[in-house]
């Protein structure tokens, strides 16, 4: 009876009255002496602690730390460095612990370990300790160029992928010409994310050139024929939904026969339509055309769906095609515009505006297909090579 009492007060962190040395948990005893260390200022009875802890439990890493951030809080550097040397050979090719270690290394001002110990870790552990690991290491390293000489080549993707999760830019390009000129091979995904954080920070000009590097599109605007899965981002095709429509992709057994979005307006909205659109890269001062094939069937009111196309982050002058009839058969609709001396890029959407009129929620189908768009002669330019 006693001695489950006994346990019942050392499990249950009731050890105020149970003798020091009758304790024998160390991730207790650990845990008591950092309370007494921390909160309590007491750093006589968190020695005590510390030291019954691994007198029970000699590989107790956690209490290792523990000691080693309590010798350098009383100005006993020196007895920290042995301690964190010590941890070191207890954790040599171990991974549990590796990232605490690492904080208290920087901690207690051992910077010496830094470089390998964040390499390990961003290499090797995955999830938070490689995320944390990261962070420390952009904090520790501003320069791109000193992030790679102590993380090592081994780990430019991670260094690559951080730089895209926190809206690097900069210091992403820096990595990429290092990736490329390393013949390193990334996914599309990851490329694709890239561009996508590029753009998003308004570095057209070096989105438009990886780009054009590694998508090889025949045409300006990307996957017109509608046969590739939608990237949302970049300058892929992106697509929202609403309750308002439904759309599906219709493609054909052949191949070589290209793919077909089919709309349908359910009538319980005056709907606002701008759900299909992609980002274009283009050469400023430019005169191109637009072309796509259109089919519809019974749609209503007197707006209906058109294509704009107007510049990314830059004035182009705004271009609008006629809207789609209520009825029709396959269709070709063509939309010429120029591009302003300063633009890279314009934005290409489906549209369909809200109605004024009393009788304004839209229904009906319509069918898209085969868009493309090219780069035209300028028609002033050459109206007057006809006339010489």
């Amino acid at each position: 009876m006693r001695h489950a009492v006994f346990e019942q007060q050392v499990f249950g962190g009731r050890i105020g009255k149970v003798p020091i040395d009758q304790i024998r948990d160390a991730g207790l005893l650990n845990q008591q002496a950092k309370k007494k260390h921390l909160f309590d200022a007491d750093t006589k009875t968190a020695t005590l602690l510390l030291q019954q802890a691994l007198i029970s439990t000699p590989y107790a890493i956690p209490a290792w730390l523990s000691l080693a951030e309590l010798y350098n809080d009383q100005g006993e550097k020196k007895l920290a460095f042995q301690v964190l040397e010590y941890s070191d050979q207890l954790l040599s090719g171990v991974k549990r612990w590796r990232w605490e270690k690492t904080l208290v290394d920087y901690q207690v001002g051992r910077t010496g370990m830094l470089p390998a110990e964040l390499s390990f870790i961003i290499g090797e552990i995955p999830g938070k300790p490689r995320t944390d690991a990261l962070q420390l290491s952009f904090t520790l390293w501003d320069n791109p160029a000193d992030l790679l000489a102590n993380i090592g080549l081994s780990n430019i993707e991670h260094l690559f992928d951080y730089t895209i999760q926190k809206n690097l830019p900069q210091k992403g390009l820096f990595f990429w010409r290092v990736i490329q000129n390393s013949n390193i091979s990334l996914s599309e995904i990851k490329t694709v994310s890239f561009l996508e954080m590029l753009l998003r920070n308004g570095d057209v000009n070096a989105a438009n050139g990886i780009w054009k590097t590694h998508f090889h599109s025949a045409s300006v605007i990307f996957n017109g024929d509608f046969k590739k899965r939608f990237l949302q981002q970049a300058f892929g095709w992106r697509q929202s939904s609403s309750k308002d429509f439904t759309m599906n992709y219709e493609r054909k057994a052949d191949k070589e026969s290209p793919g077909v979005l089919h709309y349908n307006f359910k009538g319980w909205e005056n709907v606002n339509f701008h759900h299909l659109y992609q980002i274009v890269p283009v050469d400023g001062g430019q005169h191109y055309t637009f072309s796509g094939e259109f089919k519809s069937k019974r749609l209503t009111t007197d707006q209906r769906p058109f294509i704009e196309v107007y510049g990314y982050k830059c004035n182009t002058p705004y271009a609008k095609s006629e809207m789609v009839q209520a009825d029709q058969d396959w269709s070709s609709l063509h939309l010429n515009f120029v591009v302003s001396e300063e633009c890279q890029a314009v934005v290409v959407r489906l549209r369909r505006q809200e109605s004024h009129q009393i009788d304004n929620k839209l229904t009906g189908q319509m069918w898209l297909r085969n868009f493309e768009i090219e780069k035209i002669a300028d028609p002033y330019t050459a109206l007057d090579g006809l006339t010489e």
